[in-house]
């Protein structure tokens, strides 16, 4: 089920997607998601999982983090000697109730592994 649809500005560039989060349901803490070209040159993919870090007291902010595919379970890990999911981007919260607002907006970053880009991003569509 699609649950956000966010628009995503790199920051000292016209370069702007958009990214689409989705989950089992509109409480999902981690799912799928999917940029639109040309995310895919600054995410360094086009789909992958996402899990969300909440704020909690204490800490200033939690985010989306982006990664390139879901963690393995550990036997498939032993087994197979399957890599763990690589860090892509965060897209930061600041605060956030059971879901984000529509017209939420924020900022982010790119891993180091993808060049550290910076870039503004905002909820266009909540679907849930």
């Amino acid at each position: 089920m699609l649950l956000y649809s966010i628009d995503v500005q790199i920051r000292n560039s016209r370069s702007r997607f958009r990214l689409q989060i989705g989950g089992d349901d509109r409480f999902s803490e981690d799912g799928d998601w999917t940029a639109l070209p040309p995310g895919h040159l600054y995410f360094g993919e086009v789909t992958g999982y996402w899990r969300l870090s909440r704020p909690v007291e204490g800490r200033s902010s939690g985010g989306f983090w982006l990664y390139d595919k879901e963690m393995p379970g550990a036997w498939k890990v032993w087994t197979w000697g399957d890599a763990y999911p690589i860090e892509l981007a965060v897209l930061w919260i600041e605060k956030m109730g059971v879901i984000l607002d529509q017209r939420y907006k924020w900022y982010g970053r790119t891993s180091i592994l993808r060049g550290s880009w910076d870039f503004d991003w905002a909820v266009t569509r909540r679907f849930v």
